[in-house]
């Protein structure tokens, strides 16, 4: 595990409210996503979880902003969503919560959409690159159901575009017709799970040069950033605020400080870091696991015998340390392979941003949070 330290700070606990509270609905899912991490499972969260969540963490929801959902797939306990959303508005009447959920979107029926619309709920919707090549009609399924969401005033529609070797060659493409087919936000990403060889490499160079003409001719007199991960970025380490200003409500009814850690000590139970992380239960909340989170800091982590302190480029660098350890099995541990893609990113966002005439950044020396 990385050498963490714990930070001398102020129990946020007694500071700080949480502004975004995550629901993990499930461990289920319908699908077996090429790119996916998570431990599959058939936990569900229960009416009684959502009851005592909503009761025992209220004295910290005084704030709460944003409500997500998240799983496996989150559809499959739909009647859990409805209730969270149904006792957010009988407990705080008035309040504007925002909703979102993240989902592959099989199993949003009619009636599910005209509830997320009424609620005005935030879709992502997750796009698995490999089914893109070897499905006959999924892309185009995918692209009818954008349309649908779209016509529905109260969704705001956003996409996870993932890929791999595999359909990595349609990647600078699909992004090009989502941008210009207005879904909302791009995110557009790499499989973490493969080690790619160097052709791959290759293809995945030419890909981000494609994509890089297309940004600069595409955003010529627009202020629109449709594709954040890539197009702008900020400087500074990154630093874990997890369980913060976030939580993360498991199907079992434990607390983290955000859904992927919950990912992480899910898929690896028995980890010996999971005390330290774990903030109790929704019966028995404890935040003194939250100063832990606070000493996950770029600067600490490693990727393969190189400690990122010493890479030029750490302060760029975007790598939660629990989507490491989820590959690697250890906390702020990056697979080289993961490293690489992220070098590569940081060097075509690097041309985009020279091209572009803002490649800045470096007088922003400042912490960010993730």
């Amino acid at each position: 595990m990385i050498n963490t330290r714990t930070v001398d700070i102020p129990d946020p606990a007694r500071e700080r409210k949480v502004k975004t509270l995550t629901f993990a609905i499930t461990d289920d899912c319908n699908l077996q996503c090429c790119f996916c991490v998570q431990k599959r499972g058939k936990q569900y969260l229960s009416r009684k979880t959502v009851r005592l969540a909503l009761e025992n963490l209220r004295g910290r929801l005084q704030d709460l902003e944003i409500v997500s959902f998240y799983g496996g797939e989150p559809l499959l306990g739909f009647d859990r969503i409805r209730q969270v959303v149904f006792a957010c508005r009988e407990r705080w009447p008035g309040k504007n919560i925002a909703y979102s959920v993240t989902t592959n979107g099989t199993l949003l029926t009619p009636d599910r959409i005209a509830f997320l619309d009424r609620h005005r709920f935030a879709v992502t919707l997750s796009l698995d690159g490999n089914r893109g090549v070897e499905e006959t009609g999924y892309w185009s399924d995918r692209m009818e159901l954008l349309r649908v969401l779209g016509n529905h005033e109260g969704i705001q529609s956003s996409v996870n575009l993932v890929v791999g070797p595999v359909s990595l060659h349609r990647w600078s493409g699909w992004v090009q017709e989502l941008i210009e087919k207005k879904v909302g936000t791009v995110w557009a990403v790499m499989d973490i799970r493969e080690v790619w060889d160097p052709a791959s490499v290759s293809r995945l160079n030419r890909e981000y040069g494609q994509l890089t003409d297309y940004l600069l001719k595409a955003g010529k007199g627009s202020t629109e950033d449709p594709l954040p991960g890539f197009s702008h970025r900020q400087a500074g380490l990154l630093v874990c605020s997890g369980g913060e200003d976030r939580l993360t409500v498991a199907p079992s009814g434990t607390l983290w400080g955000c859904h992927l850690t919950w990912d992480f000590f899910h898929r690896y139970p028995g980890h010996p870091g999971r005390k330290d992380f774990q903030l109790g239960n929704v019966e028995n909340p404890d935040w003194t696991g939250i100063s832990r989170y606070h000493s996950l800091k770029q600067c600490y982590f490693s990727a393969g015998e190189r400690f990122c302190v010493n890479c030029p480029q750490v302060k760029y660098c975007y790598i939660c340390p629990f989507t490491a350890g989820l590959v690697s099995g250890e906390i702020g541990v990056i697979p080289p392979h993961l490293c690489r893609l992220e070098k590569i990113r940081l060097l075509h966002q690097d041309q985009l941003l020279v091209r572009k005439g803002t490649a800045n950044g470096d007088g922003e020396n400042r912490q960010r949070h993730g």
